[in-house]
């Protein structure tokens, strides 16, 4: 995405948002599972927004670099979305069961 974006003149933010921002740093302040349920609590809603904006790009987008790169990287955020809710990893269950 970065090298698409720099072909085609758009410049990308260099940092994070502010609402990311701040739960970074919540997440530097918490220990074991209190990090684990908030880090997944952030991963899932950021999987999901990820794919709501993906989804929407692939029918509203015009730019076919673009539109190329949302519908070959929708079906791996989907897939770690699932990861997430089903607490596994690509080698199989987690071990970590005191998450969301």
């Amino acid at each position: 995405l970065m090298m698409t974006a720099s072909r085609k003149g758009v410049a990308l933010p260099q940092s994070l948002p502010p609402k990311l921002q701040n739960a970074v740093a919540k997440l530097r302040n918490l220990r074991g599972a209190a990090f684990d349920r908030e880090y997944q609590k952030w991963q899932k809603m950021g999987h999901q927004d990820t794919a709501t904006k993906f989804k929407g790009q692939i029918f509203r987008c015009h730019d076919e670099d673009v539109q190329s790169f949302t519908v070959k990287t929708l079906p791996a955020v989907e897939m770690h979305y699932r990861m997430l809710v089903n607490k596994e990893t690509m080698m199989g269950p987690t071990k970590m069961n005191h998450g969301i």
